[in-house]
């Protein structure tokens, strides 16, 4: 049981050290996000969908000065948090994807498994009640946000990259209105 929360705890700092991927890429700007999944990613709810549209608000137009990329993000399993593995070590619920960079051409210029977690503690009797308790819908939910926020970190580090602007026509001042003349 200590070796699992050794193991746990050193996964964790080691995610936590990982350096943004724009690091190994240079700066990115992303054009296109396509969510799939495989076979073996069975969730109880349609979460591909909220995951891509979550996906694009968080991710379009990000450093708008970056070479143009689509992320191709497949979904390979989703785990719930297991009620006996929460009373004894801990548990969370989980997606586990791997992820492409690909430049407009097609060329993959990166790939990288990447998982999101949420509900990782308590553990302990509170653990198990809370993991045979929750609704998969709102854990679902909860997945999609932490893996938006998580990724986007992953990405472009802790520091969010900057929003482009978005082009909208230039301002032109409207000529004063002429005064209307005095009627007696």
């Amino acid at each position: 049981m200590f070796h699992r929360l050794i193991c746990l705890v050193a996964v964790l700092f080691v995610a936590a050290c990982q350096s943004p991927i724009v690091e190994k890429t240079g700066p990115i700007t992303i054009v296109g996000v396509d969510v799939e999944r495989t076979s073996a990613f069975q969730p109880t709810t349609a979460i591909a969908a909220p995951l891509q549209k979550r996906l694009d608000t968080a991710l379009m137009g990000r450093d708008a000065g970056g070479q143009p990329v689509v992320l191709d993000v497949t979904l390979t399993k989703i785990a719930y948090k297991d009620p006996l593995a929460a009373a004894v070590v801990g548990s969370s619920n989980q997606i586990t994807s791997v992820v492409s960079i690909r430049d407009e051409a097609g060329r993959e210029i990166a790939q990288f498994p990447f998982v999101a977690r949420t509900d990782t503690f308590p553990q302990g009797i509170a653990g198990a009640i809370q993991a045979a308790a929750q609704d998969k819908a709102e854990v679902d939910d909860k997945l999609t946000e932490a893996f938006a926020k998580d990724f986007t970190q992953r990405l472009f580090g802790k520091t969010p990259a900057k929003r482009a602007a978005p082009s909208l026509p230039p301002i032109t001042p409207r000529e004063p209105a002429a005064e209307a003349a005095p009627t007696s």
